[in-house]
């Protein structure tokens, strides 16, 4: 690691966007080494490779895309850090807000060594993290495809014959439900199922003449 007083040390900030960033750079007394640079993401690779040093101490601050170029900076330089962008906001500047002033913002907390930081967890928690994060995602829509289906049955006043569409027993049948003349089935279909690919088929209607026919999920979902 490199040494934060050595006058090789770059403290180098990135003030990440959804399609840019802009990189500034400061020496130990906080001077400007690194004017504002903005790098479009498909360039950054090569710029990267082009202009950072082993000695370069980078600092991101916590955002969407932050973990992606933590883990494409990491190997060409001494050191990332992340910033808590909430604290960092709080040490904040003069309330003028550009993509140069908050990366040198950022660079000089660095510098003088009073950078908020967060932990940068191993690569295989943020796996898990993020594969724990897809499984709430789909509990979401899973518990709003129940309710909406609900929803749907209770509107036109009727009554499946499973008492519990959504009990053990009942998956992996079919529920035939009739409708009566003013009931519309292409409305009921467009009402229940016009997600329903989007959550990996948590039910496939049929609608044939005066007859839906929902195939309710199996294990994997309900």
């Amino acid at each position: 690691m490199a040494d934060v007083n050595s006058a090789d040390v770059r403290h180098i900030a990135l003030d990440a966007h959804k399609r840019y960033g802009v990189f500034l750079g400061v020496n130990p007394q906080a001077e400007v080494v690194l004017p504002a640079r903005r790098v479009d993401w498909p360039n950054l690779e090569g710029w990267i490779k082009q202009h950072l040093k082993v000695t370069d101490i980078v600092i991101i601050e916590a955002t969407t895309n932050t973990w992606h170029l933590y883990d494409l900076i990491k190997p060409h330089v001494a050191k990332v850090k992340i910033a808590n962008a909430s604290r960092v906001k709080v040490l904040g500047a003069d309330g003028v807000k550009t993509d140069s002033r908050d990366a040198l913002h950022l660079a000089r907390l660095s510098a003088a060594n009073l950078l908020p930081e967060v932990w940068v967890p191993p690569l295989v928690i943020r796996e898990l993290r993020q594969l724990m994060a897809h499984r709430g995602r789909l509990i979401k829509q899973r518990s709003m495809f129940k309710n909406r289906l609900s929803a749907v049955l209770q509107r036109h006043a009727i009554t499946p014959p499973e008492k519990d569409l959504f009990h053990v027993r009942a998956k992996g049948r079919n529920c035939e439900i009739t409708l009566n003349s003013q009931q519309n089935p292409l409305d009921f279909q467009d009402t229940v199922g016009f997600e329903g690919n989007k959550s990996q088929h948590l039910f496939d209607q049929h609608v044939n003449h005066n007859m839906i026919s929902i195939i309710l999920a199996g294990n994997a979902i309900f």
